[in-house]
Order: C-alpha cells, then sequence, then structure tokens
C-alpha cells in the first residue's frame, strides 16, 4: 500500500475559507473549504489519489461536502506537531506518517494491514511553519479507488 503525503500551502486566505454549511458540527451542504477549517469526520473531494506522485504536492482547500454523498476522502483525525524550528519535510513526512498510521486502526475499526482503505496528510510547508503552523490532518481514501458513501468510522473494512 502507498501513502500519499500533501504538503500544505499557506499564503492566502484560503486555507482558512469555508463554503460549506454546517449544521451541529457536520457539513450539509458541501463549498470549497481550506485546510485549515476541516475537521476530523468532514468528507471531500479534490484529489484523484491515482493521479499523485510519490512527491509531495501542494493543497489550500478542497471542495468538501456531505459524507451522505459519494466522496474521495474522509477526515480521520487532526493532530499538532511540537513547537520547534522547522526539521525539514522529510522528517515532517516522517512523524506524521507515524501518528497517521497509529491513528488509522481506532477510527476505521480495523488494522491498516487488513483495511480496504488507504491513507494520506497534510502536513505544514516551511513557509506556513514559519507562520506558526503545526497541525496536520490524516484522511483515509479507498485503495481501490472507488467512492466513498457514508462515513468510514468504525466500519471495519
Amino acid at each position: 500500500m502507498a501513502v500519499v503525503a500533501w504538503l500544505t500551502l499557506v499564503g492566502c486566505a484560503s486555507p482558512n475559507e469555508d463554503q460549506s454549511t454546517r449544521q451541529d458540527g457536520v457539513i450539509v451542504d458541501g463549498g470549497r473549504v481550506g485546510v485549515n477549517r476541516l475537521q476530523t469526520g468532514d468528507c471531500f473531494d479534490d484529489v484523484d489519489p491515482s493521479t499523485l506522485s510519490d512527491e509531495f504536492s501542494e493543497i489550500e482547500a478542497v471542495d468538501a461536502k456531505p459524507c451522505t454523498d459519494a466522496h474521495t476522502y474522509e477526515v480521520y483525525y487532526l493532530g499538532a506537531l511540537p513547537d520547534s524550528d522547522f526539521p525539514g519535510e522529510q522528517a515532517v513526512n516522517q512523524q506524521v506518517d507515524g501518528q497517521c498510521l497509529a491513528l488509522f486502526e481506532p477510527y476505521v475499526g480495523i488494522g491498516y494491514d487488513a483495511s480496504m482503505f488507504d491513507y494520506s496528510f497534510i502536513f505544514p510547508s516551511a513557509e506556513s511553519w514559519a507562520d506558526g503552523d503545526r497541525g496536520y490532518i490524516c484522511t483515509l481514501y479507498s485503495l481501490a479507488g472507488d467512492s466513498l458513501q457514508g462515513s468510514m468510522r468504525g466500519v471495519g473494512r
């Protein structure tokens, strides 16, 4: 299984935008949402995992939608790295990869190796780190590239 990492790029207002409509914290009407506004359990489409290379890709905002609609990704964890000097993309990638792997089973309800899902993550760039960004986002998607329907929390597959 391959893990795809996205690198966030913060520089304009879009990482903080939220054009979706939420009711009780759940997206009920989709829209463009900046990565800094995503919440655990949010679902979105944006990047086709099969078109990504092993290189880091920059992403500022995603097309969020209700999880009841077909979607590609689901956010399963939001975390923050310790405050320090920027350790470099590879070090941040390695640390976030380990965290997302460890937190995969508690969300999905089955271990990563036995799951039909893969995971990716979004983490701070050197530029956003300099601005105080330490947040990272763990997301899951179908290993087969199929659309997801409903939340994958606790599905055990």
